[in-house]
């Protein structure tokens, strides 16, 4: 970014408005030039041809020579050109310019039209941009057109010369001005460009820059956003967004690693004291049978927490891949109820509505819609007071069979319910006596679920109760 898109993109712009302003100076000049001198043509020709019908009209009278010398020394005034009058051999005798009204005579009369030249003007017409035959220095817009006598036969040509430097002085003070307005314009319009281009490119700078320090473990920078109707303003508002989930993600991932380093620790603290006891001979022989016991449950929690950070890994990495079929979500529910009878019993917890059908078929992965139900029951039960009840509920619809859990207790407080699904996510511990939790069952559920083409979602009263719902398809 140091001096990289602003840079690029503003010497592009440059470049890109000076080619097309100078194409554009090129082609007016080019278009006007043709412009000017097509209309310096037509206005030889009309006045050639005025000539020419007069001529028709008082050829053979005794004053033809001073009548056509006078319409010659008018028209050449107005038109600011030369006219001079030839006979059918290309000589010159009559003459607009100031040397033959002085002499008689001129450059015009000095040597005689080109045969070429002539054969032209008197078959139709001729018209030429140059020096015409040597006659002019400088460039000159030349028509000549044929004279007629009253028989229509061609007694002679009309040659009406005009300078080129007339037209050149008004291109060129065209130019100027257009030049003037161009430069005026490109300057203001640069000055836009860059305030423009400052203000796109100043956000991917900040990005850039708030980038690096999140490289460095700095999550405090925010993009302002000025406008959000661009996609400059859409991607500062993603890049903000993607922080914040970052801040949370790296929150959560330091209180999981918390978590499972102290839900590591306490077991294998346990598990090695007792082992050392009974070993070194601290603990007597006839408690060995109990001690080992409590050994034995703490092997069992730290081989849950490992299953679940391994499915956790399975999930995540894509490899648990689900074997749709159908599965009798009732059967599913009471094998599982059966599995966890002694704890049930243990708090005097009732169970309520699994008699209220016999089955309920969906389309899911057998093993893994287990896992749901164990993680879901589990959870009841761990967050059930005792003397409390777990009630279940089936709802049918067109396509899809809901399976409610509720249970009693402290419910989940309000602003933990957007979260109870994240990963390593562990709301207030103190809902229960009961905290052995790592924070990923409830993420393992809602995974589960999705690939399995369903939903799960949540709702809790506090003081009441707490209620999952999930969704399978119907079989």
């Amino acid at each position: 970014m140091k001096n990289g898109l602003f840079k690029k993109f503003y010497i592009t712009t440059v470049i890109s408005v000076a080619i097309c302003f100078s194409l554009l100076m090129v082609l007016t000049y080019a278009l006007s030039s043709s412009h000017l001198s097509n209309e310096k043509q037509e206005l030889l020709s009309e006045n050639c041809k005025i000539i020419s019908s007069t001529t028709t009209k008082i050829v053979g009278t005794v004053n033809f020579r001073q009548y056509i010398s006078s319409v010659i020394s008018v028209l050449s005034s107005s038109i600011d050109a030369d006219i001079f009058v030839t006979d059918v051999n290309g000589n010159t005798f009559i003459c607009s310019c100031s040397e033959w009204n002085n002499k008689n005579y001129c450059t015009h009369s000095q040597s005689k039209i080109s045969e070429k030249i002539l054969k032209k003007t008197l078959a139709g017409e001729y018209y030429e941009c140059g020096n015409f035959q040597g006659k002019y220095k400088q460039i000159h817009y030349t028509y000549g057109y044929p004279l007629y006598n009253s028989a229509g036969e061609v007694i002679g040509a009309v040659y009406a010369s005009s300078p080129a430097s007339n037209q050149r002085v008004y291109l060129n003070g065209f130019i100027k001005i257009f030049f003037f307005c161009s430069a005026v314009s490109l300057v203001f319009l640069l000055i836009m460009v860059y305030a423009v281009t400052s203000r796109f490119v100043r956000p991917l700078k900040l990005m850039s820059q708030a980038a690096k320090k999140m490289a460095q473990g700095d999550f405090s920078q925010r993009i302002i956003v000025n406008s959000n109707d661009d996609e400059v303003g859409e991607l500062a508002n993603a890049f903000n967004d993607m922080t914040n989930a970052l801040v949370k993600i790296e929150g959560t991932r330091r209180s999981f690693i918390a978590n499972v380093s102290h839900e590591l620790r306490t077991p294998m603290t346990t598990i090695g004291g007792f082992i050392d006891g009974i070993i070194d001979g601290t603990i007597e022989k006839d408690r060995h049978e109990y001690y080992l016991s409590i050994v034995s449950a703490e092997v069992k929690r730290l081989t849950a927490l490992v299953y679940s950070m391994l499915s956790l890994a399975s999930l995540e990495s894509g490899e648990m891949k689900p074997n749709l079929e159908t599965v009798d979500i009732h059967n599913v529910i009471c094998t599982t109820l059966i599995s966890q009878e002694q704890r049930i019993e243990r708090q005097s917890i009732s169970v309520e509505g699994i008699d209220s059908v016999d089955e309920v078929n969906v389309v899911a992965d057998s093993g893994l819609i287990h896992q749901v139900m164990y993680n879901l029951i589990d959870n009841a039960i761990k967050f059930t007071l005792p003397g409390g009840y777990i009630k279940f509920s089936f709802e049918k619809t067109e396509k899809y069979v809901k399976i409610i859990i509720r249970n009693s207790g402290e419910g989940i407080k309000s602003e933990d319910l957007p979260f109870v699904f994240e990963r390593f996510y562990k709301g207030d511990k103190s809902r229960s006596v009961n905290k052995n939790s790592t924070g990923l069952g409830l993420y393992i559920v809602k995974t589960i679920i999705e690939i399995n083409k369903g939903t799960v979602s949540v709702a809790s009263k506090e003081g009441q109760y707490t209620e999952f719902t999930v969704s399978l398809l119907l079989a």
